[in-house]
């Protein structure tokens, strides 16, 4: 016989078939069920990444890795206090501890499932009490009291019919899968909270968490069944979407989730999307190893928008960024997005003509859940497939980097399958390489196992690639330069985006060749100050990504090699196409030329007071003019001065400090025309505007 619901705290979990019992106590219906549970019980739980298929699922990714060293030193610590306190001082001590979030998340065979079984709702005896239940299928029920006319709430059944409820208690009860059954089970999946939960189970056997109950706020997503979709699919969600937007909202305004996962776990930007199927797309299409060396599991939000892995190729902060800039922020932003995602092939679906609402306006950051669906195609088959993953896989030097990665690999694989001295390390090591399992910090050994796995595989980078091509603020430049490109030639007859990346790809084969050396800061003089600062290092700022966007388009400048572009993107020839090219080129060239300028002026300006090659008077009469112009610009602020005097003198001082780097640029332009072998001189852009700068 089953035991009555119980009317009161404390709230038990009892076994009853191969049910999981869980009575609750006042609850929002039906979508939340507040309860407690015990330490022991909690055993029950599990997290996403125990469900989740062999293979990465990105669109089921639901919760950030384990921190273990976070749990170890902060949450332990908080829940199980230094044992030289007294009892009277642990059990007084007061504790905040939030209540877990427990989804009820469909399976089979540990593996995700989108919708629930189809829902039914039918009286039963809830103890010689008459009850209602509503059940998804034979895994999940929801037994309420049934209430008094006027009271508690309303459950419709399939047929129409209508009961009421009590608003609690509510008795869940799931039914966990058999292991390799192939049936349809359910788990309790802890999607936050989790390194609560690590702690807790931790603890679990050590006594000092004896009699603790713990909060956990179970939730449901009823209407997530493959009956409700097929009846109206623009509001219902699958399963494992509506937890993913949940986790994000609860995780948003609370301590920061790693920066990538905000990225993949996030539906508000094409950005975003595209980041996730790029990493679906490439652990599909490469393997683990492809997967390995793109970086999408940073957790630091700083360091998620930068390439911190010694054998990364890219970072899914660096690309999201990149994308962001050049397809959300320019004026013609909407046409060249609709153009790179080709929305026109899809337009009848993104706008229905029988909607009942208007539309959305598909934009970067706006659109509707039902044509998220829609972009979501267009994202894979253009941006990615014929975009992201050429490009960072197809070209030359990004290619090579990903061998010498998988030839490193392979030399620990075979240690491993030979059982040679030290293949136990190996194994660790590519465990967290390849499979993201992390090495405790106190594994100090097997931590410097990885350190020599990665120094290893830069020694053989640095050997065998061009080492721009490994810059955050370089690939943010490149995707610039890639989707003016596109912008540019979108309208030419003879070509498509395809084959627009194609020509690109071939544009970067030349320019990125190792023996030209073109962005070399040892051996280009135009690299310094618009690329590098002279103590050789990057600088990350939105100059250099467009002095990086404005060399690579430089390169078409080059009749030859427009003419090569020309032919990988289209097979033959073509003179007005070239022409097009040539004509874009030089404007890159004098682009970046302007910019060459304006930041040696800026770096002679910083410098020049503590320059001891230059002449003193010369020092002395460079600071007189400046201290003109910053007493001008006070006045000016003050009202005592008028704006044309400041200007006149920023011009005079300006003037100086060109008179003072002209040989220098001309120099670097020099260069420049030799690297790109062009045969004619770099013409300079009369005026180049002000750029903010952005740090990366």
């Amino acid at each position: 016989m089953k035991k009555p619901l119980s009317k009161k705290p404390p709230y038990s979990l009892e076994k009853e078939g191969n049910f999981g019992v869980f009575q609750s106590g006042e609850s929002l219906p039906v979508h939340y069920l507040l309860t407690t549970l015990g330490v022991p019980e909690l055993e029950k739980l599990t997290l996403a990444r125990h469900i989740r298929q062999e293979k990465i699922d990105f669109e089921l990714l639901m919760q950030r890795d384990i921190d273990v060293d976070r749990v170890n030193r902060e949450i332990i610590k908080y829940l199980a206090p230094d044992p030289g306190k007294s009892p009277a001082e642990i059990l007084s001590r007061p504790l905040f501890f939030p209540p877990l979030l427990v989804a009820v998340i469909p399976v089979i065979d540990r593996a995700i499932q989108a919708f629930l079984p189809d829902e039914s709702v039918e009286p039963i005896d809830l103890g010689g009490a008459a009850g209602i239940r509503r059940s998804w299928g034979d895994i999940v029920n929801l037994n309420y009291y049934q209430a008094e006319d006027g009271d508690g709430f309303e459950v419709t059944g399939p047929e129409g019919k209508v009961y009421r409820c009590e608003k609690y208690p509510v008795q869940l009860q799931v039914r966990r899968p058999e292991s390799n059954s192939g049936v349809v089970g359910a788990e309790l999946v802890v999607f936050d909270g989790q390194h609560r939960y690590e702690a807790l189970k931790r603890l679990a056997g050590t006594g000092l968490l004896k009699g603790l109950s713990v909060p956990v706020c179970i939730v449901l997503s009823p209407n997530s069944t493959a009956e409700h979709f097929a009846r109206s699919p623009q509001s219902t969600r699958p399963v494992p979407e509506v937890f993913r937007t949940l986790f994000v909202d609860v995780n948003k305004n609370a301590v920061t989730v790693g920066g990538h996962f905000n990225t993949l776990l996030s539906d508000s930007s094409v950005g975003s999307i595209a980041c996730r199927i790029f990493c679906e797309t490439v652990l599909d299409t490469h393997g683990e190893e492809g997967l390995a060396v793109v970086e999408w599991n940073i957790r630091n939000k700083k360091d998620a928008t930068q390439i911190k892995r010694s054998y990364s190729i890219t970072s899914i902060g660096v690309i999201e960024q990149a994308l962001a800039k050049s397809l959300s922020n320019k004026r013609d932003h909407w046409s060249l997005l609709k153009y790179v995602l080709a929305l026109d092939d899809v337009e009848s679906d993104l706008y229905p003509a029988d909607s009942e609402n208007e539309p959305t306006k598909v934009e970067w950051d706006r659109f509707s859940p039902n044509q998220r669906r829609i972009l979501e195609g267009q994202i894979r088959k253009r941006l990615v497939k014929q975009g992201l993953e050429r490009i960072f896989f197809e070209a030359a030097e990004y290619r090579r980097a990903c061998d010498t990665f998988r030839e490193q690999v392979a030399e620990y694989k075979q240690t491993i399958a030979t059982r040679a001295a030290g293949f136990d390390v190996c194994e660790a090591v590519l465990q967290e390489v390849l499979e993201y399992v992390p090495i405790p910090e106190d594994s100090k050994a097997l931590k410097a196992s990885v350190g020599l796995f990665e120094r290893s595989v830069e020694g053989r980078l640095e050997a065998r690639i061009n080492p721009i091509i490994r810059y955050g603020i370089f690939q943010r430049g490149m995707i610039a330069a890639w989707m003016s490109l596109v912008s540019r030639l979108r309208s030419c007859g003879e070509l498509d985006f395809n084959s627009i990346t194609t020509g690109y790809i071939s544009l970067l084969d030349w320019i990125l060749d190792r023996e030209r050396a073109i962005f070399s800061e040892r051996k280009q003089r135009y690299m310094v100050y618009s690329v590098f600062r002279a103590s050789s290092q990057i600088k990350p700022t939105e100059s250099t990504r467009d002095a990086i966007t404005s060399l690579i388009l430089a390169a078409l400048g080059n009749k030859a090699i427009a003419n090569r572009f020309v032919v990988a993107a289209t097979g033959a020839a073509s003179a007005s196409l070239e022409s097009i090219l040539v004509e874009l080129g030089l404007n890159g060239a004098t682009r970046f030329a302007g910019i060459y300028r304006k930041e040696r002026m800026a770096e002679f300006a910083r410098s020049y007071r503590s320059d001891f090659s230059i002449p003193r008077d010369e020092r002395d009469e460079l600071g007189q003019l400046e201290d003109a112009v910053n007493d001008l610009k006070r006045r000016v602020r003050e009202k005592s001065a008028d704006v044309g005097e400041y200007s006149a003198a920023l011009e005079k001082f300006n003037g100086e400090l060109g008179n003072r780097v002209s040989k220098e640029v001309e120099l670097a332009l020099g260069d420049l025309r030799s690297a790109l072998s062009y045969d004619s001189v770099v013409v300079e852009a009369g005026e180049v505007e002000d750029v903010e700068i952005e740090e990366s």
